[in-house]
Parts: C-alpha cells; structure tokens; sequence
C-alpha cells in the first residue's frame, strides 16, 4: 500500500484519495495531519520555530567593566518570549539581559577578565 501526503497551506482541507494522508499548515508553524484511521495529530511551532538555541561564546569576546558579549542568533526567534541557561567556566553570577527576537547579552556581573569560554542555551516558551 502505497500512502501519499497531501500538504496544503489554506483553511480549506485537502480531500484525501483512499489510505492517504491530510494535512495543513499555517505561517505561525502550527500544522496538522489525518492519517488513514481518521487520527488527527496537531504539530505546534514544528516548521517555522525552531524552540532552541545553543551556543558558545569565547573568553576573549567579553569586554567592559563589568565584562558583556552579545549573542546574535543566526536564525531570530518569532519574538523575545524565551529563557536563557548560561553556564560557564569561570565562576560568575551570569546574567542575560537586552532579550530581543534575534539575541541577548550575557553579563558576567564582574570586572575580572575570563580565562575559559561561556556555553548558552535559550529556549523559547511556544507562546
């Protein structure tokens, strides 16, 4: 049995042809899909958000008094709704701050130069 996936971007449902599967989309990233038993599965920020983003910022990019690096995501958030993890070698109380869609700044809230680099992670909230 050979199942074809029917993909449309309208509010208008594509008519499957027997033991095919439906489905559609919207901009926002939220999609859906009937398969053959009539089971729905709704899909949420799967093809236009990715929800992550990791990263490593090197030492010598801090500068300042107290030492800051931007962070600029190589694909933007829809928006600024996402946390951010900041872990690094260096013990500091690592804050991030100036959250925009398309990156952030971390603050090492010190003054002392760092010796090792920074690791990141933001993830998005979906809302």
């Amino acid at each position: 049995m050979t199942t074809t996936l029917l993909m449309s971007k309208s509010a208008i449902p594509v008519v499957p042809n027997t033991g095919d599967i439906r489905g559609f989309f919207n901009s926002d990233g939220i999609w859906c899909s009937e398969d053959e038993f009539g089971n729905v599965i709704v899909y949420a920020n799967s093809l236009s958000v990715n929800p992550s983003k990791a990263g490593v910022v090197s030492a010598v990019t801090f500068t300042g008094n107290p030492k800051t690096a931007s962070v600029t995501f190589t694909t933007p958030f829809v928006d600024n709704n996402y946390a951010v993890n900041i872990t690094g070698v260096d013990n500091r109380n690592w804050t991030a701050e100036s959250l925009t869609s398309s990156g952030f700044v971390i603050n090492a809230n010190a003054n002392k130069d760092l010796i090792s680099q920074v690791f990141w992670n933001a993830t998005h909230s979906g809302s």
